[in-house]
C-alpha cells in the first residue's frame, strides 16, 4: 500500500503541472506537426490467421470510382489531429457501408473531449479520469475508439456535461488554420451538448496486416499509420515510400489498393523494389490536386513496423435518444496485471460493474444490450444482470439467474452483446450488477481494464472509485479499487444500454407517401421531428447509396433517375426511410407506364378534335408518363410532325385536308413507341375530310347534295371511296340517306351552320 501511495503522489505532482498549463490555455506540444500519431507502447492481441487464410484476390480496389467512399477533411496547421481525422474516416465509411448515408462527423468535438479542456469545464482535477493532452496533440485509435464507442453517457457522471457522441461536423465544425477557444467563455461550443449523429460505434477490433484488404471490402476502411515526411513524398503523383524510419508519426485511413501501382511513381532517389501501394485517405493530402488521398507503398518501412496497429470499426448501430449508456471507463483498456490462472472452464472468472439506477428506474425500464472490452481471444463469455443484495454485496453465482447472452472472443476490441430478451429493471431498485463471465479451455483468463499512461503531455489518468468494478475469482467478489479512490488503474469497460419507458421523439413524416414515376427524379421532404435519417431501403431490404441512388440537401432527399429507371415496371416499389427513433416511413413509387396499346377517339374531319389514349400495364396512362406528337402524311408512308401538336388532343385544320393523320405516343421511361389505329378502320385508315364535301374538292356546295342523291338513287355507278362515305354521313347515322343529302343542301344554302355529326 505504501508503494502505491508513493506512486500516486509522484504522478499527481506531474499532473499538477499539466493542470496549470491547461488552466492558462497553454497547450503542450501544439507546434510539433510531425507527431500526430503516438505509440503508447501497448501491443493488442491479434488473432491467428490460420493456414487456410488467403486474404483478397482483388488486384485493384478504388472506391472513388464508384462513389463508395466518404471524402475526408483537411487538418490544416494542427498536425497533431490526424488521428482524429483517420478515426472519423473509418467511422464514416463504416456507417456508409452499413446505412448508405454519408455523414460528416465532428473532429472538433473529439479532439476537445479527449483533452485537458474537459476537466476545466467540469471544474475538476485533470488527474481524476481525464486526458492530459492538448486538443492539438497526437493520439491513437485506442483513445479515439474509447470516445466513439460511448454514445451518450456524461463523462464520469458529471452533471454539467452530457454530450451525444458523435457530434455532426455541421454543428461542431473544425476550424482550419485558426485558433479556436471553444466559445465566448473559452471552454466549450454550446452546440456540442445538443448536436448528435445518426450512429455510434458498437464494435471495434485490431487486425493483422494480411487482413487489411478483406476488411476494407467488408467494413469500409482501416486505421493505420506511417512516417509522413515531406522528402519521401512525390507530390506529382501523391505517392510515398520511406526505407528507413523506425517510428510512425501520421495516422491515415486505408481505403483501397493497387497491386500494380508503379514503383516509378515514387521519388526517383528512393523507390521500392516492387510495384503495389495502398490508397489512403490522408488529412494532409490537400495539395497538388490530391483531394485528400495519397498512395503509400506496400513496402514503406514505417508502414510495416510492428508498432503499427491496424484497427477497424467492425460494426455501428443507430444512435437513439431513447437509450442511455451507463459507463465508468473513459481511458483505453489494456491487459496489464489482469491475468487469472484457471484449471478448467468450471473455474470461470467474472468481471462486473455496479450501477446506481435509483434515479433512473422511473424513466428507463429495461436493458437491451451490453458493450464490453476484451482481447482474450478464444475465451467464451456470458452476460448476466442481477440486483445488488440489500446488504451491498454482489449476487452469488446462484443468484445471477440465467445468462442473457453468450458468445466467443475472436479479436481484441469493443463488442456489443445483444440480449436475447431485454432485462426488465425491477421497480424501486437501487443498484444492479452487470456481469460478464469468461471461461476457456486454456489455463488462464485475461481481463481488461482502463490503463494509465502518465506522460505529462500526451498521457491520461483513469479514476476508479470504491464500489464500481469487481472481479469474481476463487469463489469471491473483490472490489478492484480495494476500497479507495485511485488513478493507478481504472475500471472495467462494461456498458449497459437502458431504454426509455416512453419515447421522447415523435415519428418523422414525409411530404408524400405515394408518387408516380414520370421519368424525372423524385424529391421528398422529411419532417424529422427530433430524429435523424438512418438509412433508406428499397422494399425494406436493399440499402440505397447516397450519391449513387439518391442525393441529400438539408431535409430533402432526391431519388435519382438512374435508380428509378431500375425499378419494376409492373408493380409498385416501396422506398422505406428509417430514422434514429420513431417508426419508418414509406414512399410508394408507382411504376412508370409500359405502353401496351393506344387509341384515337374523335372524328376525322376538319374542325374536329382527336384524343389519344395510351394504355399501360396498370391501365390508362397519365399524360405525365408519355409524350405525344401528332403527324400527317400524304401517302401513309412518309410522315411529318405537325408543329406544336404535342398534347393528348389535336384539332384538325385545313392543312390536313385529304392527308392521313396519326399520333406518335412515346413512353418517357422506356422510349416505347405506339402508333394507334384510326377510329374508322383498323385495316384501312382514312384521310381527313370536310363534312358535306362529297366530291372532296375542299368546299360544301349544292353539287355535293346532288352527287349524294344520285349515289343513293343508284343513278351513278361510280362507287364512293371511304373518305366520300365518311364525308357524306353528316347526320352520323352510319349509313347514307336522303336526310344526309337534304342537310348538305341546307348547309350549302346557309340554312344551317353545322351538321348533326359535328354537334
Amino acid at each position: 500500500m505504501k508503494n502505491r501511495i508513493i506512486k500516486i503522489v509522484s504522478i499527481l505532482s506531474i499532473l499538477s503541472i499539466v493542470i496549470s498549463m491547461c488552466s492558462f490555455g497553454v497547450l503542450a506540444d501544439e507546434t510539433n506537426e510531425n507527431y500526430g500519431w503516438i505509440d503508447y507502447g501497448y501491443t493488442p492481441n491479434l488473432p491467428e490467421l490460420g493456414t487456410n487464410y488467403h486474404g483478397s484476390n482483388v488486384e485493384i480496389y478504388d472506391p472513388r470510382t464508384t462513389n463508395d467512399v466518404v471524402n475526408g477533411g483537411y487538418q490544416g496547421k494542427y498536425g497533431g489531429t490526424c488521428w482524429a481525422f483517420a478515426t472519423k474516416g473509418v467511422f464514416e465509411d463504416n456507417v456508409y457501408k452499413k446505412t448508405g448515408l454519408k455523414y460528416d462527423y465532428s473532429v472538433e468535438a473529439m479532439r476537445f473531449v479527449l483533452s485537458c479542456k474537459l476537466p476545466l469545464l467540469n471544474n475538476d482535477d485533470v488527474s481524476k479520469g481525464y486526458y492530459f493532452r492538448g486538443p492539438n496533440n497526437g493520439a491513437d485509435f485506442s483513445i479515439s475508439s474509447a470516445y466513439i464507442t460511448m454514445p451518450n453517457n456524461p463523462i464520469l457522471n458529471k452533471s454539467n456535461i452530457s454530450w451525444l457522441s458523435p457530434n455532426l461536423s455541421e454543428d461542431v465544425p473544425y476550424i482550419v488554420n485558426q485558433d479556436h477557444d471553444l466559445n465566448s467563455n473559452g471552454y466549450w461550443p454550446e452546440s456540442i451538448n445538443t448536436s448528435y449523429g445518426n450512429a455510434y460505434v458498437s464494435d471495434t477490433q485490431y487486425i493483422n496486416k494480411e487482413e487489411i484488404k478483406e476488411y476494407i471490402l467488408s467494413k469500409g476502411g482501416v486505421f493505420a499509420a506511417f512516417a509522413a515526411y515531406d522528402k519521401y513524398f512525390n507530390n506529382s503523383t501523391g505517392a510515398y515510400y520511406d526505407d528507413s524510419f523506425e517510428k510512425c508519426t501520421h495516422a491515415i485511413e486505408i481505403v483501397g489498393w493497387d497491386d500494380n501501382y508503379p514503383k516509378e511513381n515514387f521519388n526517383s532517389n528512393c523507390q521500392p523494389e516492387n510495384d503495389g501501394a495502398w490508397l489512403v485517405k490522408d488529412s494532409l493530402a490537400w495539395i497538388d490536386g490530391r483531394n485528400g488521398y495519397s498512395w503509400v507503398s506496400y513496402y514503406s518501412h514505417s508502414f510495416n513496423l510492428d508498432s503499427n496497429k491496424f484497427a477497424v470499426i467492425s460494426d455501428t448501430e443507430r444512435l437513439s435518444k431513447n437509450e442511455k449508456v451507463l459507463a465508468y471507463d473513459f481511458m483505453p483498456p489494456e491487459n496489464k496485471n489482469s491475468v487469472y490462472n484457471v484449471s478448467s472452464p468450471a473455474d470461470a472468472v467474472y468481471m462486473a460493474n455496479v450501477y446506481d439506477v435509483s434515479d433512473l428506474a422511473d424513466e428507463y425500464g429495461e436493458i437491451n444490450k451490453v458493450m464490453f472490452y476484451s482481447g482474450d481471444i478464444g475465451s467464451s463469455y456470458k452476460i448476466y444482470i442481477a440486483p445488488v443484495n440489500s446488504d451491498g454485496t454482489l449476487p452469488t453465482v446462484s443468484q445471477m439467474g440465467s445468462y442473457l447472452c453468450t458468445g466467443t472472443i475472436d479479436s481484441e476490441g469493443y463488442r456489443t452483446a445483444y440480449l436475447s430478451e431485454p432485462y426488465e429493471i425491477p421497480e424501486n431498485l437501487d443498484k444492479l450488477a452487470v456481469i460478464v463471465k469468461f471461461y476457456t479451455d486454456s489455463n488462464s483468463i485475461t481481463l481488461y481494464k482502463e490503463s494509465n499512461y502518465g506522460h505529462p503531455i500526451n498521457g491520461y489518468s483513469p479514476w476508479i472509485q470504491s464500489g464500481e468494478s469487481y472481479v469474481y475469482y476463487n469463489n469471491q467478489w473483490t472490489d478492484i479499487s480495494y476500497g479507495e479512490d485511485m488513478n493507478t488503474y481504472g475500471n472495467f469497460c462494461i456498458r449497459p444500454t437502458l431504454v426509455r419507458r416512453t419515447p421522447i421523439t415523435e415519428d418523422s413524416t414525409l411530404s408524400a407517401n405515394e408518387v408516380k414515376y414520370t421519368g424525372e427524379p423524385v424529391s421528398v421532404n422529411i419532417n424529422l421531428n427530433g430524429n435523424l435519417l438512418y438509412s433508406i431501403e428499397k422494399n425494406g431490404s436493399t440499402i440505397l447509396k447516397e450519391d449513387t441512388d439518391f442525393t441529400r440537401s438539408g431535409n430533402t432527399v432526391t431519388l435519382k433517375k438512374s435508380f428509378l429507371d431500375s425499378l419494376s415496371t409492373t408493380s409498385a416499389t416501396n422506398v422505406v426511410f428509417n430514422f434514429t427513433d420513431g417508426a419508418s416511413q414509406t414512399l410508394r413509387i408507382l411504376p412508370k407506364a409500359e405502353l401496351q396499346s393506344a387509341t384515337i377517339s374523335g372524328k376525322y374531319a376538319i374542325g374536329q378534335t382527336l384524343t389519344a389514349t395510351a394504355i399501360s400495364t396498370d391501365g390508362e396512362v397519365s399524360d405525365s408518363d408519355v409524350n405525344y406528337q401528332w403527324q400527317y402524311s400524304a401517302d401513309g408512308n412518309s410522315w411529318t410532325n405537325i408543329l406544336g401538336a404535342m398534347s393528348k388532343t389535336y384539332t384538325l385544320t385545313n392543312n390536313q385536308f385529304l392527308k392521313y393523320v396519326r399520333v406518335k405516343v412515346t413512353a418517357k421511361r422506356t422510349g416505347d413507341l405506339i402508333y394507334p389505329k384510326t377510329i374508322y378502320s383498323e385495316s384501312t385508315p382514312i384521310k381527313i375530310i370536310l363534312y358535306g364535301d362529297v366530291n372532296l374538292n375542299g368546299e360544301v356546295t349544292v353539287n355535293d347534295a346532288t352527287m349524294l342523291n344520285d349515289y343513293i338513287a343508284e343513278i351513278t355507278t361510280e362507287p364512293f371511296s371511304a373518305e366520300q362515305i365518311y364525308a357524306a354521313d353528316v347526320n352520323g347515322s352510319g349509313k347514307l340517306e336522303i336526310m344526309d343529302a337534304t342537310d348538305i343542301q341546307f348547309y350549302a344554302a346557309g340554312l344551317i351552320d353545322k351538321f348533326e355529326v359535328e354537334k
